[in-house]
């Protein structure tokens, strides 16, 4: 297909004029119509201007359960297939972003061998000049041929013939680089892929994907023309290296493709070798030198093997590689396929988890070094698969975040935390809960959602404590900062958790409102082994007290720790040593802290 235009560079004329089925939507959660190409609007009532897109269509493929502006999103490198609901048509064609508000649909119409152009309405001229799909304007050109005068439509027919091997040629070429394109590369693979699998054959055929490191960066810093440069020269020195044993093609962007037919693993590992050593040479722009790096992921074609298929194999090796460092050449196995399954079904499994509130709160005592009297609970998030058994709290949190759903998460838990806070409460338990927060959660709307559940609960805003993490900081606005200065108004505690570990913890404590801080595992431990270190978390220490910030140590396994500790002035901590995160109706304690942690 062609490549499609820049939609943010061409007027609406221009966009009617060269896409007569297309469709503008809005980014609204369930996109609306509002506007479409002179050919569809035949179809379209008058008044379906502001109509949801799926009251007129259905997306046939992919098959979605909810035709919503954040799945089409997902799908915008994909071709879909568009169903009308009222009339006999289908449209095949691309979804793209074409403003912060806008959605466009750039497509044509899918007519079957079986159909007739006269069927839904249409003519030849509702079609732009240069269709994607020259094939089917041959088809339907040739019955209405047989509808009207066949020797006036006889030289009309012969020109579009002539022109055919253009249109397919132009079609199936990368316009920048001169190479084939996904389609012309998909094309030519299927018949090399045939050829070497047929019974017997030793032949390998090797499917390599190929993505540029460090290309986005200098396309930023020396333009546009330096990063088209690169890609033109690495389309040219790809192609000299499979062209008498393959087939090449840039996908897109800055990723290419190649499959190669070898006779020997020992012609493979030279072949990867020289594919790298080739693209990874300096390209003289202007004045200055180019160098980008090289991603490889690599799959051999197994029998039964589509192009498709290989292709995403190749594609699944590079980003695992690419996942552990860059400028990896990695291979597809069975083990990674197996992996990237599994976590397929995690994720399936933890949606399903947090929906039903399987993922519970465990409770770890937090309590007075010099007393060793409670004085509140940290609340850990647990969660026990009935198929997968217990899964690991770093793998599902940080799968939680890949997924966008720490926020749903968060909430989950301290839901959770306040209706146990309350139940204890009414048992005479007069400490604190400590509920971790990540970053997403921190929006505008938490002060009074918060505020909200304290009331429903019946609790003391003082009872609740939140955690916070430096990564939740990080990229902090200034409505960040409002947020946190609201709930510090409302009377809840704030807590930096991890505190230490990262370069900002020290600005932290002066530009939010935190009123506590959780001294690091790293540096309890560091301190019974060295007297630097000692001296470090003992002005640490003091420097908290002096801020009049609370300060609690994570991790305390021992009691030459806890001497050590309560020597720095460390006033709370929590660690093994006192007990591990159990489920709330393990949780033992005293009304009124009478009673010391074991």
């Amino acid at each position: 297909m062609q490549k499609l235009p820049d939609q943010r560079r061409l007027s609406g004329d221009t966009v009617a004029a060269l896409f007569p089925f297309h469709l503008l939507c809005s980014t609204d959660a369930y996109p609306r119509l509002l506007s479409a190409g002179t050919a569809i609007s035949k179809v379209l009532p008058d008044d379906f201007s502001g109509a949801p897109l799926q009251d007129y269509f259905t997306l046939k493929r992919p098959c979605l359960k909810e035709t919503t502006t954040e799945r089409l999103i997902k799908h915008s490198d994909s071709f879909v297939v568009l169903e009308s609901i009222h009339h006999r048509l289908s449209l095949r064609g691309q979804f793209v972003p074409n403003s912060e508000t806008t959605l466009l649909f750039l497509g044509s119409l899918l007519v079957s061998a079986a159909d007739s152009l006269l069927v839904s309405g249409f003519s030849l001229k509702d079609f732009a000049p240069f269709d994607t799909v020259p094939e089917v304007l041959i088809l339907h050109k040739f019955r209405e041929m047989q509808l009207c005068d066949l020797e006036k439509k006889q030289q009309e027919l012969s020109d579009t013939m002539v022109s055919l091997d253009d249109l397919s040629e132009r079609a199936n070429t990368d316009e920048l680089t001169q190479i084939p394109n996904r389609r012309g590369f998909l094309e030519r693979c299927e018949s090399q892929l045939k050829a070497g699998g047929e019974p017997n054959s030793q032949l390998i055929n090797l499917m390599v994907l190929l993505d540029l490191d460090q290309f986005k960066a200098i396309n930023d810093t020396f333009g546009h023309a330096a990063g088209d440069q690169i890609l033109v020269e690495t389309g040219q020195r790809l192609q000299c290296e499979v062209e008498s044993i393959g087939s090449c093609g840039r996908l897109g962007g800055d990723e290419f493709a190649a499959l190669v037919t070898l006779s020997s693993e020992t012609e493979v590992e030279l072949f990867l070798e020289k594919v790298r050593n080739a693209l990874v040479q300096p390209i003289a722009h202007q004045r200055v030198v180019l160098q980008t790096g090289l991603s490889i992921g690599v799959a051999s074609a197994q029998p039964h093997d589509t192009v498709e298929q290989l292709l995403y194999k190749a594609d699944v090796a590079m980003y695992a590689g690419r996942d552990k460092h860059r400028g990896q050449t990695a291979w597809y196995t069975h083990e990674l396929q197996t992996a990237i399954t599994k976590r397929a079904e995690l994720e399936v499994a933890l949606q399903a988890a947090i929906d039903l509130r399987e993922i519970v709160p465990y409770y770890q005592p937090i309590v007075s070094l010099d007393t060793l009297e409670l004085e509140g609970f940290e609340t850990l998030a647990r969660w026990h698969h009935p198929d997968l058994g217990a899964i690991s709290p770093a793998t599902f949190i940080a799968l939680a975040g890949d997924l966008g759903l720490l926020q749903a998460l968060d909430e989950l838990m301290l839901d959770h935390a306040m209706a146990q806070l309350q139940q204890w409460c009414e048992q005479g338990f007069s400490g604190a809960l400590h509920v971790n927060l990540s970053g997403p959660t921190l929006t505008d709307a938490l002060p009074e959602a918060l505020l909200q559940q304290l009331r429903q609960y019946s609790l003391a805003p003082h009872q609740l404590v939140l955690e916070l993490t430096e990564t939740s900081l990080l990229d902090s606005s200034e409505t960040t900062i409002q947020v946190l200065q609201q709930l510090a108004a409302i009377g809840v505690g704030l807590q930096l958790d991890d505190f230490g570990t990262g370069y900002s913890a020290l600005t932290h404590l002066l530009r939010f409102p935190v009123n506590g801080v959780k001294l690091d595992r790293s540096y309890v431990k560091a301190a019974t082994e060295s007297r630097r270190s000692r001296a470090l978390l003992a002005g640490l220490i003091e420097l908290a007290r002096s801020m009049d910030i609370g300060i609690v140590a994570e991790g305390i396994e021992d009691d030459q720790q806890l001497h050590m500790l309560r020597e720095c002035g460390c006033p709370f901590g929590q660690g093994y040593l006192f007990g591990h995160a159990v489920p709330a109706d393990d949780c033992a304690f005293v009304p009124h802290s009478q009673r010391r942690a074991a």
